[in-house]
């Protein structure tokens, strides 16, 4: 999953960057993008791995995904949106 579609986001009440109030939208660095890729990625992985096992084992491991999915909405930069995208893809 590419995320280069990221969106700059502004902060939001006493957010600060680099111990400094910033009055612009946070843009995202490559080593950034690259991080969230690497998180995208390594969620697809554990969910491609998790539909292999057998059914019985499945479904603790696919709530412990699911939550995961949850805390994603909350990174911004459309990390839960391609989260949701992924995780539609294999349940």
């Amino acid at each position: 999953m590419n995320l280069s579609a990221i969106q700059p986001i502004a902060p939001v009440g006493d957010e600060q960057i680099g111990g400094h109030r910033s009055s612009g939208p946070m843009v995202p660095t490559s080593g950034d993008i690259d991080y969230l890729n690497a998180l995208v990625r390594t969620f697809e992985q554990a969910l491609s791995i998790v539909t292999t096992l057998p059914v019985e084992s499945q479904d603790a491991l696919l709530a412990r995904l699911d939550r995961l999915r949850d805390i994603s909405r909350n990174f911004g930069y459309s990390v839960g949106d391609a989260v949701d995208d992924i995780f539609a893809d294999y349940t």
